[in-house]
C-alpha cells in the first residue's frame, strides 16, 4: 500500500476533495509547514494586533488545507503549493478584516479593481495589510494564462516612474496592443479576481 508520503500534492488534494481523507489533510499540512510559517510571519504584526496568535493559526491549518483542496483543480495549471499559499494569505487577511472591522484599511477592492480606488492606510499595520492584499491580487493574476494581464496591472498601478496611473494608450503601446485591448484584458483580470474573492467569502459562510 502506498503511503501518503509517497503521493504527490495533487494526489493528496484529490483524496481530500473526493473522499474527505483526514490523513491526507494532515500530510499536506505537515509537508507545507514552511508555507504556513512564511505567510504567517509576513502578517504577524497585524494578526497579533487583532489578537490572533500563532497557536490559533496552527489550530486552523487543517481547515485551510481542507478548503484549498476543495477548490483545487489538478488540471487548472497551478501547483497545489501555489494554490495553498494563496489560500493561506487570504485566510490571514480575512482574520484581520473580521477581527478589526472598526480600524479596517480604507481600501475597497471592488473599486480598486474597477480602476477607481486608492490604496490608503492609517498605520504601519494597516499598510502591511494593504501590501498583503495587493500581493494576493497580483498572485492571482500571475496564474492566468495570458501573462499580459498581470503586466497591465503592474504598469497601471505600480509603475515607479510616475505617481499617476499609466494611461491605457501608453500601456498598449509598450505591450504592442491597442488601447481597447489593454482595457479589455484589465477587465478580464479584474473580473477573475472579484470572482475569486466572492467565492472565498461564500466558502467562509458555509
Amino acid at each position: 500500500m502506498i503511503s501518503n508520503k509517497q503521493l504527490l500534492d495533487k494526489e493528496l488534494a484529490i483524496k481530500v476533495r473526493d473522499a474527505r481523507c483526514s490523513s491526507s489533510v494532515l500530510a499536506l499540512a505537515e509537508r507545507h509547514i514552511g508555507i504556513f510559517n512564511k505567510v504567517y510571519k509576513s502578517y504577524s504584526k497585524p494578526l497579533s494586533g487583532v489578537g490572533y496568535s500563532y497557536e490559533a493559526f496552527r489550530s486552523d491549518m487543517n481547515l485551510i488545507v481542507f478548503k484549498a483542496c476543495k477548490s483545487f483543480k489538478e488540471d487548472g495549471g497551478s501547483k497545489f503549493s501555489t494554490w495553498l499559499c494563496n489560500h493561506v494569505r487570504y485566510f490571514c487577511l480575512n482574520e484581520i478584516n473580521n477581527k478589526n472591522k472598526k480600524n479596517r484599511i480604507k481600501i475597497d477592492l471592488k473599486n480598486f479593481l474597477e480602476d477607481d480606488g486608492e490604496l490608503v492606510s492609517d498605520s504601519q499595520a494597516q499598510a502591511e495589510k494593504v501590501r498583503g492584499e495587493v500581493e494576493y491580487i497580483m498572485n492571482l493574476l500571475s496564474e492566468m494564462k495570458d501573462k499580459r494581464i498581470s503586466k497591465i496591472f503592474n504598469m497601471r498601478y505600480f509603475g515607479e516612474t510616475d505617481k499617476n496611473k499609466l494611461p491605457w494608450s501608453k500601456i498598449g503601446q509598450e505591450l504592442g496592443i491597442s488601447t481597447q485591448t489593454a482595457i479589455n484584458l484589465h477587465e478580464k483580470g479584474a473580473k477573475m479576481v472579484r470572482n475569486k474573492i466572492n467565492c472565498s467569502n461564500n466558502e467562509d459562510k458555509i
